[in-house]
């Protein structure tokens, strides 16, 4: 799972557009439940720790993680789930540089 999380901290962080873009889109799809979200990252030090990590890089990440982990309620899939954030992150950057890239020239 460490490794999984340096893979994170090697891409950008995300642009305000594309994170005002993500949450509008998370507020027609509706929510999670806040206040248990709250209460395991305040507790939890495996969860908190991984959210810590997720953050510098958008909510959009942040949210993917705490709907996957509160709808399995399993640590067992932690690894699992991080790895999973990680693979839609790396996804959407390289689909982003493949977007700007003709925009360069």
């Amino acid at each position: 799972m460490q490794r999984r999380l340096q893979e994170l901290k090697s891409l950008p962080a995300e642009s305000p557009v594309i994170e005002a873009e993500y949450r509008e889109e998370r507020s027609r799809r509706g929510a999670y439940d806040r206040a248990k979200w709250d209460a395991l990252v305040k507790y939890d030090a495996d969860i908190s720790r991984i959210v810590a990590a997720l953050q510098p890089y958008g909510q959009k990440y942040v949210d993917e993680f705490a709907a996957a982990y509160l709808a399995l309620n399993d640590k067992r899939y932690l690894g699992m789930i991080v790895q999973k954030v990680v693979a839609d992150a790396k996804q959407e950057w390289a689909a982003s540089q493949r977007q700007a890239a003709p925009q360069r020239r």
